[in-house]
């Protein structure tokens, strides 16, 4: 629903001294909705409702049984050194008899078809203590995906935010892609602007606005934020461009809020 707008026109004594007040409503930097990729059933809830979160907390996770018991399986293979070990003994027996048979075939106490057999030994030998160290490097890299498998089991947040709402409830079995938080970001605030056409062939991105919040019929101190975005499609019902300006909310109003934008300094024109 397109929110209506009132343009104040302030006229001094010249056109140059001429601004507009431009009243608008605030809303937040991000508003997201999150979701598991993953279906399953929720084990835990680690927030709530206006809990402060930063980027990489856990918000909630979904039972996951099966994937915790092939981790460990995993785990266990690519740490254990067993089969690496055993190889290498078998490998060291089969080159001390290798090199005991080459001094009889020197002494003709032995056949040269020994040596062979005692050589190809030690080869097969060889081949079994690679194969027990790649399979234990298979096992290390099952266990990074088994590992990353069981992470989409864990909705993290994605950025510093306030939890605004938790949507599911513990026991809950949801369905992937399913909204089960919202997270939204209030520090800056936004607020897109319409600005009549003519009146913004001078501004560009990253230059300075001013934004009022209006408390109880009256504006707030002016706080001074910058321009983001300066669409690039005009409006041509209303002759208007869409200014998005960003604004430093430290003392944590909510979004939704009634503002009042200029683009010249309000308290020097008054001033003035």
């Amino acid at each position: 629903m397109r929110n209506y707008l009132t343009i104040i026109c302030i006229c001094c004594l010249s056109a140059a001294n001429c601004f507009a007040q431009i009243e608008a409503v605030s809303k937040a930097r991000h508003d997201l909705r999150l979701g598991f990729t993953v279906p399953g059933k929720v084990l835990k809830r680690h927030v709530h409702p206006g809990d402060v979160v930063k980027k990489g907390d856990i918000i909630i996770e979904l039972e996951d049984r099966e994937g915790l018991a092939q981790i460990e399986i995993w785990r266990f293979r690519a740490q254990s050194t067993v089969e690496v070990d055993q190889a290498k003994a078998s490998l060291e027996l089969a080159q001390t008899e290798e090199a005991k048979t080459r001094e009889l075939v020197a002494k003709n106490a032995a056949v040269p078809f020994e040596l062979k057999k005692a050589e190809l030994t030690t080869a097969v030998q060889k081949l079994a203590v690679e194969k027990a160290r790649r399979e234990q490097d298979e096992a290390k890299r099952q266990l990074q995906i088994t590992e990353a498998r069981h992470e989409s089991y864990t909705l993290r947040a994605p950025m510093d935010g306030v939890i605004e709402q938790i949507l599911v409830d513990i026991g809950e079995v949801v369905e992937n892609l399913q909204p089960m938080v919202e997270l939204v970001v209030t520090n800056p605030l936004r607020v897109d602007v319409p600005v009549a056409l003519e009146d913004t062939t001078s501004l560009k991105v990253g230059d300075q606005a001013w934004v009022q919040m209006r408390l109880a019929n009256e504006l707030d101190k002016p706080i001074v934020g910058k321009i983001v975005h300066l669409a690039s499609v005009a409006d041509s019902a209303s002759n208007t461009r869409l200014v998005r300006v960003e604004f430093a909310n430290d003392a944590h109003h909510p979004a939704g809020g009634q503002v009042v934008v200029s683009f010249t300094d309000p308290e020097k024109k008054a001033s003035n």
